[in-house]
């Protein structure tokens, strides 16, 4: 790829081989909305940490008949997020091999039938390799690339539950400002459908006091979403809403298209950018605290979802009529 205009921290970053300097740099760009830059300082990030025996993916037109797609960075999120590139490296290479945790193979698999995904300790003689953020920096300059570029991902067969909303309201991020249990006891004891419980470690998270503050019933989970994500996918495409602190839960909703609602606490220090929407999800929409009680924000967040579901619902019927 021909190297753009860097900006002076990315290029003294690169030079010095800083790569925990980069990936903070990086996450400060994409939240920015400059994703040119995001892409550059990742890439550069991932290919310190984690060196490939395979050269480098130069990109569309590169004549490259094989291409291993691995994620070297970030969490399973970031692969959530930018697994949409995937799709459009496979319309360029003839052959893409993304080979990524067993516990994601099924659901990238079944998304992306053209590909092959395998184990990532599995050996794959291709001509070449690119992180997540390589592909970005050729399919997403841009927001509106990254917005077109939207895939969603294809959960096993489920059933879902008319009017339910699931949520999820813990994180073990100590970085994170959590909503008390107590923030959510109005607003869940309110919802009319059926509550399912998203949460990871729901019980260390205290689903059974919140059940009991609320008075009603959550329904629990009835997969561990670590270790089963293709269980976690189903479950997540069986609720009609999700309502939600930004986890990985934000992150399955959004990549299956699923209507959902984050709500951000007013620290600078997550990948969401700044107002209400972000190109890589469609159907989220983010609400933040600026200073306000956090009940009188999921509340908000209740009332937005409530409208976005029913924007979803309307969007279907003009489809099938």
């Amino acid at each position: 790829m021909k190297q753009l205009d860097w900006p002076a921290e990315i290029t003294t970053a690169q030079r010095k081989r800083q790569a925990g300097e980069l990936l903070r740099l990086g996450g400060r760009f994409e939240k920015e909305g400059l994703f040119q830059d995001a892409w550059l300082a990742l890439t550069e990030a991932a290919e310190i940490i984690e060196k490939s025996a395979l050269p480098v993916w130069n990109g569309p037109g590169s004549g490259d008949r094989h291409l291993l797609v691995r994620r070297r960075i970030r969490h399973l999120g970031a692969e959530l997020r930018n697994a949409r590139f995937i799709g459009r490296a496979a319309r360029d290479v003839p052959h893409v091999t993304v080979a990524t945790e067993e516990r994601l193979v099924s659901l990238i698999q079944r998304t992306f039938p053209t590909v092959n995904v395998v184990s990532r300790t599995t050996s794959v003689p291709a001509d070449s390799e690119a992180s997540y953020e390589r592909l970005a920096q050729y399919y997403g300059a841009s927001a509106e690339d990254i917005a077109a570029s939207f895939v969603p991902l294809d959960p096993p067969r489920h059933v879902q539950v008319p009017g339910s909303i699931g949520i999820a309201w813990h994180s073990t991020n100590s970085r994170k400002l959590l909503p008390a249990l107590g923030d959510w006891v109005n607003i869940v004891a309110s919802i009319d459908g059926p509550v399912q419980s998203l949460q990871y470690d729901e019980e260390k998270a205290g689903r059974r006091e919140l059940e009991s503050l609320c008075d009603r019933p959550i329904t629990p989970s009835p997969i561990d979403q670590m270790t089963d994500v293709d269980g976690f996918a189903a479950h997540v495409a069986s609720v009609e809403g999700v309502l939600t602190i930004s986890n990985t839960t934000a992150h399955m909703a959004g990549a299956l298209g699923i209507p959902c609602v984050v709500v951000l606490d007013d620290l600078d220090h997550l990948m969401w950018p700044a107002g209400d929407r972000t190109p890589f999800y469609p159907s989220i929409r983010l609400i933040r605290h600026n200073g306000r009680p956090s009940s009188i924000v999921i509340e908000e967040g209740l009332a937005m979802l409530r409208g976005l579901m029913k924007s979803v619902k309307s969007e279907l019927l003009r489809a099938h009529h």
